[in-house]
């Protein structure tokens, strides 16, 4: 009697394990299935497309934050934004330094760095150049030759001066722009 008793309450023991560990198992699938929320969004910042595709259980609020940070980083570091840090750089060239944040200050002091490695192939003191073709204007137009060595004249990564002391930089010549 004993040995059936025991068989059937191992039985019923075995089933009740059963139906707790689907029922978790069920639960971890869907909480899971929560966690791989994919969420997409497209910004156009700095003249550029950027896509971007999170997955996690707040990838739709991930995507909003990013998109917020992109914005507050174009506004600092645009040059077609009149009130940004790069555009006031680019106002006083020749003139004073402009005192700019750490995170703008790291970033010139890295892309100067990036341009003297690359000998000129990049240079974000490419601005004279860029602002001829008025790429972003309403009236895009080839310039002429005279134009366009006039502007190269302009740009020289060595003229982008930092003072590490100040958090301030200045472009030496008047004329010259920097264009993240």
């Amino acid at each position: 009697q004993k040995p059936k008793k025991l068989k059937t309450v191992m039985i019923a023991a075995g089933c009740i394990f059963l139906l707790v560990f689907f029922a978790l198992f069920g639960l971890y699938l869907d909480q899971k299935e929560k966690d791989q929320t994919v969420s997409t969004g497209t910004a156009f910042i700095m003249d550029t497309f950027v896509d971007q595709k999170l997955v996690g259980r707040d990838s739709a609020d991930a995507v909003i934050a990013v998109n917020k940070a992109l914005g507050q980083f174009e506004d600092r570091m645009s040059a077609y934004r009149t009130e940004s840090q790069i555009s006031r750089i680019n106002e006083m060239a020749g003139i004073d330094f402009v005192q700019v944040d750490e995170e703008t200050f790291e970033l010139l002091v890295l892309a100067k760095e990036y341009c003297l490695s690359s000998q000129g192939l990049f240079d974000i003191t490419i601005g004279p150049l860029v602002d001829l073709w008025d790429i972003n204007g309403t009236d895009p137009t080839v310039p002429d030759e005279q134009s366009i060595r006039n502007a190269m004249d302009l740009i020289d990564i060595n003229d982008l001066l930092l003072d590490p002391e100040n958090g301030s930089v200045m472009l030496k010549r008047k004329g010259q722009k920097l264009n993240l």
